[in-house]
């Protein structure tokens, strides 16, 4: 299943951010929070030597959604699998559309999904970045084999070769 508390860079759009430099931050399906970089404009500063960025919290929502109690989710005694993947896309992607697909394309056994590296430069060609992903596959009832854990990552590899046109990076 999901996190609890995640960051969705696709739907953030406001005339105080910068277009594509924002978030929101959800904990479930509710909105706690925004954060990004600030648009020049609503400084009123016209030059800056840095990049503004901001962070707003609805206090009152955590405070709702911490009162209503933490839930058990049981602890599975199985073993995890991690995997790492380096992916090339377009800038023009927005990270909360892979996650999507990652997510989708791993299924139930995806315990945990973190963005770890983000590299731009040689030799990752221009208008492009390299994303580096880290998977933790747990099944609740037995052990993931090598070959289920591999045909997995086939899968969400397929996935953002043809949804996005990614690349996998060489080491």
């Amino acid at each position: 299943g999901y996190d609890l508390l995640s960051i969705d860079t696709g739907s953030e759009q406001r005339r105080d951010r910068v277009a594509g430099a924002a978030a929101e931050i959800r904990w479930g399906e509710r909105r706690v929070g925004v954060l990004g970089q600030v648009a020049p404009e609503v400084v009123g500063i016209d030059r800056l030597a840095f990049k503004l960025y901001g962070l707003e919290l609805d206090l009152h929502a955590i405070e709702e959604l911490y009162a209503e109690g933490a839930t058990y989710r049981h602890l599975s005694r199985q073993p995890a699998v991690t995997r790492d993947v380096a992916i090339i896309v377009p800038l023009s992607v927005a990270y909360g559309d892979l996650e999507t697909t990652v997510r989708e394309q791993a299924g139930a056994v995806l315990e945990s999904l973190r963005l770890v590296d983000v590299y731009q430069g040689t030799p990752v060609p221009p208008g492009h970045h390299s994303l580096a992903l880290r998977l933790i596959l747990r099944d609740a009832v037995k052990s993931l084999s090598s070959d289920e854990a591999s045909a997995i990552m086939t899968r969400v590899i397929d996935a953002l070769r043809s949804r996005f046109g990614a690349v996998l990076r060489d080491s």
